[in-house]
């Protein structure tokens, strides 16, 4: 879900601004971590992971479809970034996340 939301956010950011410099908040390692540095060896390597030994190149990562529409949207605007911030630390805005994410779940039956 992370990921979806850091997806969601670079089109909107598109979708409203041209060129303009933003920074979208995650409190999800994975997903930063994906976005700065990851996705463009993933990419680089036909969204197959790699390793030293060269073997992991023949493995897909997870999520391969999101990540290229991740990357699709970070690479129209080089202005926007990716940071993280710690969750559940009392951040207004990453508090009211956590608040609508629940609340998502909860709507949906089995959630």
């Amino acid at each position: 879900m992370e990921l979806t939301a850091v997806l969601k956010a670079a089109m909107w950011i598109n979708s409203q601004t041209t060129g303009e410099r933003a920074v979208i908040w995650s409190d999800s390692i994975y997903a930063v971590k994906g976005c700065n540095s990851r996705r463009h060896i993933w990419k680089n390597n036909d969204w197959k992971k790699s390793s030293p030994n060269g073997n992991g190149r023949r493995r897909t990562i997870d999520n391969a479809e999101l990540w290229k529409a991740v990357d699709l949207q970070l690479s129209r605007n080089a202005l926007v970034s990716i940071a993280w911030c710690k969750g559940h630390s009392g951040i207004i805005g990453n508090e009211r996340a956590d608040v609508l994410a629940d609340n998502g779940r909860l709507s949906i039956p089995g959630g």
